[in-house]
């Protein structure tokens, strides 16, 4: 009876030593680990579990941010929940990948490692796949800048965090791997480092080296790590209060301040010699408060709040050299003073001079003053080889993303784009660029001789025909009508979040605000019956994951109004090309989509499968106060069934005019 006792006494007494060193061994990794980020607490806290130590922080360095980018996406950093679940989580024993994945061709998007002071790091080249962060002048003097959720990150190894002790690693890659500085640990020079910027060391184990040029920190993962929508899963999430804003050409910044409370911080910043800023307030409630002051001596002041798609005065953020949009009335939210919508497609400057009249002289190539047909197809050649980087026909936006074309042209894709593909697919053909460029070029022209001159330019305000111009759409065989102020109608469009709106297979008006939900664009028209109406609206969601501001399922609507009496209801035929994410799953959030037929805009498109538009409750679509100034009564908010899931949708309807005679 004893013997067995005995036995079962030795078994255990074998047993749990081994379950005990593993246990050490595992806490002495989560230690060394933690000691790494422990010079940073209380702002940076840690704790471990058996597989991961998992880092929280605000994301917010003590170091000043933002002095010295040339390249601004207007910007600035704000504290960020990584904390709890949405913590950092680090692999306590990284395992060698069999396969590992280069950073050149992977994780454009997310982070890549987490420095020691709490702040990510992202790929240092940025998600178009191409361009270097660092020599395309985005970062500050710290190696970071503000991504598009206002969320402070580094795009290169912060090495100035080992404080001149090249023992301390700088950070950890997100495979559980040290990154260490440009020397050696023990300060000698830094052996060969592999094509992941790492190497193996018999002390250390396998370890990273930041650089002074590209990789600059790990170029990839040695260890492993799972992929999932171009960045490393599972990950903390940013949590932004507003929408990603546009970029400020010739902005550079010069100074950043914090308030002794850590609540206020300044960005300055000077443009053309001229200095501007912004001033944002973190209030107790969550909300932000912004002051901007812009180089032109305007100044607004907006607030957002968590979960809000718009600041609280119902409009969006000023880019720099605009004043406040108002309406005839003085109300905000209308179109901006003195500015007229796109008509058939072309860019509107607002108040200030036409595209074609700044560019003239460079377009103009052979210095004559006047500008001819072939010229400006000669312009809009060179601009498309040169976004057509691989030569295949089509500028995707990854190509119109990258590095500038240097052409007069070029910055206008880039400010354009949606004009510029016109069937939103993402790839820019020469024949939808050529078509932009000749309605801007055919309005200018007014005796229609292929050549437009200053005089043409300033007679017809830079691209507006004259009310003397031969009318469009006569019907062969019928006396041609002079058409009269008196035959145009007013419109008012209003999409969450984006809309493209063709009349009778010609573009009549885009959204000019990217992504911006409480913008309603008017436009004056003149019919042709009957009349074909389609509308290609997108939801502001990540075409990979369906999801908006980061981790949100979002909604959508989309409500339209001529003075003809065209409303948009239930009538209006519509289709879903793309939907996500899949089964409400924010977890692995994916989209399911279509390509647009290339000709959904056509009169003569076959749109007779396409079931009808679905009707919103004012309830349902939350539309921003900014709706109020406009007339839409009669009209009904349309999408397909499900308004949160379906981000991109075509809608069309005919408009029959019994009696109606063509001019």
């Amino acid at each position: 009876m004893r013997l067995p006792l005995r036995r079962r006494t030795v078994v255990a007494a074998v047993l749990l030593p081994c379950a005990a060193l593993a246990a050490v061994a595992v806490a002495k990794d989560a230690a060394s680990k933690a000691d790494a980020f422990r010079r940073f607490a209380p702002k940076v806290r840690t704790h471990s579990d058996h597989d991961h130590l998992h880092v929280e922080s605000d994301g917010m360095p003590d170091h000043p941010m933002m002095v010295g980018i040339t390249a601004w996406q207007q910007q600035v950093p704000l504290p960020q929940p990584y904390v709890g679940e949405n913590a950092w989580r680090i692999p306590l024993e990284p395992k060698p990948a069999a396969d590992p994945l280069s950073a050149k061709s992977h994780f454009f998007r997310g982070a890549i490692a987490i420095a020691v002071n709490g702040v990510p790091i992202f790929n240092p080249i940025k998600n178009d796949g191409k361009t270097d962060t660092f020599l395309a002048g985005e970062l500050d003097e710290f190696g970071g800048h503000a991504g598009r959720a206002d969320d402070y990150h580094y795009h290169v190894a912060p090495v100035f965090l080992a404080e001149g002790d090249p023992s301390k690693p700088v950070a950890f890659a997100l495979d559980g791997y040290p990154i260490y500085g440009y020397t050696e640990p023990d300060g000698s020079p830094v052996r060969a480092l592999d094509a992941m910027n790492g190497h193996e060391d018999a002390t250390l184990g396998y370890h990273y080296h930041a650089t002074r040029t590209y990789p600059y920190l790990n170029g990839g993962f040695h260890g492993e790590v799972v992929e999932r929508e171009g960045q490393v899963d599972p990950q903390p999430h940013a949590h932004p209060v507003r929408e990603a804003t546009s970029p400020l050409p010739g902005a550079r910044i010069t100074g950043f301040q914090t308030s002794a409370d850590g609540r206020t911080r300044t960005v300055a910043y000077e443009r053309d010699g001229k200095k501007g800023s912004v001033v944002y307030v973190q209030q107790p409630d969550g909300s932000v408060e912004f002051t901007f002051s812009n180089p032109d001596g305007t100044r607004r002041t907006q607030t957002y709040r968590p979960g809000d798609k718009a600041p609280r005065d119902g409009e969006r953020p000023p880019r720099e050299g605009e004043r406040p949009p108002r309406g005839e009335d003085g109300r905000r939210g209308a179109a901006p003073e003195g500015a007229r919508p796109p008509r058939d497609g072309a860019p509107a400057d607002g108040a200030r001079r036409p595209w074609l009249e700044v560019h003239f002289a460079e377009i103009d190539a052979d210095r004559d003053g006047v500008l001819t047909k072939a010229e400006m197809d000669a312009e809009v050649s060179t601009t498309f080889r040169g976004y057509d980087r691989d030569g295949d026909g089509r500028a995707t936006t990854a190509e119109r993303s990258g590095a500038g074309v240097r052409t007069a042209m070029g910055g206008f894709v880039q400010q354009h784009a949606s004009e510029c593909d016109a069937d939103g697919d993402g790839g820019m053909t020469a024949a939808e660029l050529a078509a932009v460029a000749a309605r801007m070029f055919e309005r200018a022209d007014r005796d229609g001789d292929r050549r437009v001159t200053r005089d043409e330019l300033a007679a017809t305000g830079g691209g507006r025909r004259g009310r003397d111009a031969p009318p469009t759409g006569t019907a062969p065989g019928a006396d041609p009508r002079k058409p009269t102020a008196a035959d145009t109608i007013r419109g008012a469009v209003y999409a969450d979040n984006w809309f493209l709106l063709y009349v009778n297979g010609k573009p009549v008006a885009v959204d000019p605000i990217d992504f911006l939900p409480h913008n309603v664009v008017t436009l004056d028209l003149l019919p042709e019956y009957p009349m074909t109406i389609a509308v290609l609206a997108k939801d502001n969601a990540d075409p990979r994951t369906g999801l908006e501001y980061g981790d949100r399922i979002g909604d959508a609507g989309f409500i339209l109004k001529f003075a003809d009496g065209t409303v948009t209801d239930a009538t209006w035929k519509a289709k879903c090309f793309a939907r996500g994410p899949v089964g409400r799953d924010v977890r692995a959030p994916r989209v399911e989509a279509e390509p647009l037929p290339a000709d959904w805009f056509a009169v003569d498109f076959d749109d007779r499968a396409w079931g009808a538009a679905t009707e919103h409750s004012i309830d349902a679509v939350r539309p921003p106060d900014a709706l109020a100034a406009h007339d839409f009564a009669g009209a009904k908010f349309i999408w397909t069934e499900d308004l949160a899931l379906d981000n991109t949708v075509v809608f069309r309807t005919r408009v029959e005019r019994p009696g109606w005679k063509p001019r």
